[in-house]
């Protein structure tokens, strides 16, 4: 973790660093920029690299409407962290936010064109939970999928009963 305090002095004391983050800023054809902490300094980088152990690192993404106010100030950038647990959490918004949602809306469309969807997202989050197993050195197994309108069915009888 970085000190606060040392922040301008970490990022900006790499030349490297600072010719990134500068590069990033001018040049449209860059849209993300990661930084990370390693070893008492602060790394950028256009990838995060595969061969080093980084324990989180900070994204910033620029969107279409990105400028730079003439006070300085950066507008249309989207700035967030990544955990060092990032595919267990992509694994779980996946199963327990984004496939309930993805389904939710669907009793309209036709069973073939629900079942595809349903198929293709499933095979999504079970190749997730694979690579979550490999990650950690084991042998992770998918389970079924669950369907989330008979979660939603179950907890209307309950509440009814």
């Amino acid at each position: 973790e970085v000190p606060v305090d040392r922040v301008d002095e970490l990022v900006y004391g790499r030349v490297e660093t600072k010719r990134l983050l500068r590069d990033f800023v001018t040049n449209p054809s860059k849209r993300r920029l990661f930084a990370w902490a390693e070893e008492e300094t602060v790394l950028a980088g256009y990838e995060l690299p595969e061969q080093h152990k980084i324990t989180g690192a900070v994204y910033f993404i620029k969107q279409r409407d990105f400028a730079v106010e003439e006070d300085g100030a950066l507008t249309g950038l989207m700035i967030g962290d990544m955990p060092t647990d990032a595919l267990e959490h992509l694994s779980t918004i996946s199963q327990e936010v984004l496939y309930p949602l993805l389904m939710s809306g669907r009793s309209k469309d036709p069973g073939a064109v629900n079942k595809e969807i349903a198929d293709v997202f499933h095979r999504f989050l079970s190749q997730v939970y694979l690579t979550v197993g490999q990650k950690q050195g084991k042998t992770l197994l998918p389970l079924p999928p669950s369907d989330p309108q008979q979660r939603l069915l179950g907890e209307r009888e309950a509440r009814t009963h």
